[in-house]
């Protein structure tokens, strides 16, 4: 059985980290539901918050949704604009209780 811990939460999404399934990071967004290792959520929050909104918009006008693509080459996310700033909010927290979480975790051993 898993033993979760909510990492974040906003109104579309949420994240949790599993104790008991080597750490684990389980990514639930809108219709995307994403089991992560560590190194692959810190992948996708770089892609994530590295995306130049701006920038996209005026190399593909006319789309209405940002494509990201993944560390898996045929996989591919579309968010609009509030979409995308919601997920980072979400990944965002979620890295700061990581980091919470291993500081006190390191500093009791």
């Amino acid at each position: 059985m898993c033993e979760q811990i909510q990492l974040s939460k906003t109104r579309h999404g949420q994240i949790f980290r599993c104790n008991k399934c080597e750490g684990k990071v389980c990514l639930m967004y809108k219709n995307i539901v994403q089991g992560l290792q560590i190194n692959d959520f810190y992948k996708l929050k770089n892609v994530i918050d590295t995306v130049n909104i701006e920038e996209f918009f005026l190399q593909y006008q006319g789309e209405q949704r940002l494509s990201i693509r993944t560390s898996f080459s045929d996989l591919f996310f579309a968010f609009d604009v509030s979409e995308l700033y919601e997920l980072r909010e979400l990944m965002t927290y979620a890295d700061l209780k990581i980091k919470l979480y291993e500081n006190i975790k390191n500093n009791l051993n």
